[in-house]
Parts: structure tokens; C-alpha cells; sequence
């Protein structure tokens, strides 16, 4: 045997090839084991595709980029660890709402610590819509307290305006503004005024358009005028006793329920009420 024929097969066998190689390779990983060069080469390029698709997690030191670029290749790799909600699975999007924080039933939701937070019917349909939708406590909480908050300032701001409008209507009647007050609550009292009309004119948060309004109903009430100033100027009949009452029903409707009447129609409608209400007592007294 020759001495090439020597070296090819001591190489064949794997006991001198790494000879050639520099003395820190020889034991290293991948190399020290390998039978030939083309076995170590296989063993080096399975590691490094192993290191390609593997995850590291990052180290104690690791930044928020750190951990957002982890997360993500934990998204990308689709391994499972992070089961992804089904939509159209109702169980696999509940699993995923209690996962973020949604109580198990709607009472769950607290207002606590919320000033001005709903209650009763209200809160319990505002919970019922909550748990529907998924949200966290933490989310509803947030969005009560907006609301609140917004119910708040609208109301702060609607009674700093009626403050303003009672202060120009004090300085306006001067000392005969308690007298109207008076005169307008038995205005309201006479004319069958709803009852949270006349609760809101005891209790003085009535506004300064509806006193002004009960000021000169008021005013009619104690004008003159006969029963032919009660028809309109189309019907110059007499009308009965029960027609009156009707006529007078269906003003006092538009007057103190219909919210889309005008000002000035509801002066005009003021003014009619008073000859309706003459009429009514002037055929009380005649019967």
C-alpha cells in the first residue's frame, strides 16, 4: 500500500482529517464528533438553521424593543403558545374576553369611587352592553366615569345659566319679583299646570322663561273680556260647556307637554287658556 493510498484512508475513517485544522477547532461543537469534513459541514449548517428559526427570550436587561421584537416572532412562528381568538367561535372569543379582563357576568362591572355614576335600570343595561361587547372592568370603569364626567358638565352648565337668567330677571322685576312668583304659582295651580311644574316652582328651580311665561299667564287671568273674545274669529257660535273643556284640554297639552311648541305660540296659547278658563267659570256660575 502506498503512502496516498494510506492518507485516503485514514481520512475515509475520519481519524486525521482534522489534523489540518487549527487546534482550537478540533474539539469544538459540530466538529469533534464528525466522522469527515462533509458530516461536520452538515452538522454546522443544521445548527445555524436551528438558531435562524429559534426564539430567544430576551435576557433581565432586555428593553421594551427587545420584548416587542420577541413578542412578534412569537406571533409570526405560529407555534401555539398564544392560541388565537375565532371570531365566529362565541367560546373561543369569551375565552379571550376573561383573558383581558371581562368579569364572568355583568354584575361583575363596578362604578365604585365614580361620582354621578349611573344606578338601577340604567346601569344595569349600560353593564348588559358592556359584557356583550367584551370590555374589560378597567374599560368600562373608563368610559362610566367619561360619561360622568360629561353628564356633569352639562348640568354645571345649564345651571350656571340659570342662574344668569334669574339674576338679569331679579334685576329686571325688582321688588315685585316674589309677588310674580306668587301670582305665577297660582297661575299654574289654576290652570292645571302638570305637577312637576308646580314641584319645580316650590322647590325654586324653575327656569326664568317658564316664570316670565307664568307671569303673563297670570296677567290674562285677571284681564277682561267676554265670551265673544273666547271664539276664534272663524266660529262666531257660542260653543257648550263640554266643548270648552275640550278646547281647553288640548291647550293645556300643547302648553305643558309638547316640547316643540314655539314661544310665541305658547303666548298665543296663554292667552286662549285665560278666555277659556273665563268662559268655563262664567258658565259654572250662570248654571
Amino acid at each position: 500500500m502506498t503512502e496516498g493510498d494510506d492518507n485516503a484512508n485514514v481520512s475515509a475513517t475520519g481519524e486525521d482529517w482534522k489534523s489540518a485544522l487549527p487546534e482550537a477547532l478540533r474539539d469544538a461543537p459540530y466538529i469533534r464528533n464528525a466522522a469527515t469534513p462533509e458530516a461536520a459541514f452538515e452538522e454546522i449548517k443544521g445548527a445555524a438553521a436551528y438558531m435562524g428559526n429559534s426564539v430567544r427570550i430576551p435576557g433581565p436587561d432586555a428593553g421594551q424593543e427587545d420584548w416587542g421584537a420577541f413578542r412578534q416572532k412569537i406571533v409570526e412562528k405560529d407555534v401555539g403558545l398564544m392560541p388565537k381568538p375565532n371570531h365566529e367561535d362565541p367560546q373561543s372569543m369569551a375565552l379571550a374576553y376573561q383573558a383581558m379582563g371581562r368579569p364572568e357576568a355583568p354584575d361583575g362591572y363596578s362604578v365604585e369611587g365614580i361620582e354621578g355614576a349611573p344606578d338601577g335600570e340604567t346601569l344595569g343595561h349600560l353593564r348588559a352592553v358592556a359584557h356583550e361587547a367584551g370590555l374589560s372592568q378597567a374599560q368600562f370603569k373608563a368610559m362610566i366615569a367619561d360619561q360622568a364626567g360629561q353628564a356633569a358638565k352639562h348640568s354645571n352648565s345649564i345651571a350656571e345659566q340659570r342662574e344668569q337668567d334669574l339674576a338679569a330677571l331679579k334685576g329686571e322685576w325688582g321688588l315685585a319679583f316674589d309677588e310674580r312668583i306668587a301670582s305665577g304659582k297660582r297661575a299654574a295651580e289654576l290652570t292645571g299646570a302638570p305637577e312637576f311644574v308646580q314641584q319645580m316652582i316650590e322647590a325654586g328651580t324653575v327656569d326664568a322663561g317658564t316664570l316670565r311665561w307664568l307671569h303673563n299667564i297670570a296677567g290674562q287671568l285677571t284681564g277682561d273680556g267676554g265670551q265673544g273674545n273666547f271664539q276664534g274669529k272663524g266660529d262666531q257660535r257660542v260653543m257648550d260647556a263640554d266643548e270648552v273643556a275640550a278646547q281647553l284640554s288640548e291647550v293645556n297639552k300643547r302648553l305643558f307637554h309638547d316640547h316643540s311648541t314655539t314661544d310665541e305660540e305658547k303666548r298665543m296659547l296663554s292667552k286662549r287658556m285665560f278666555k277659556l278658563v273665563e268662559m268655563q267659570t262664567k258658565m259654572q256660575e250662570a248654571s
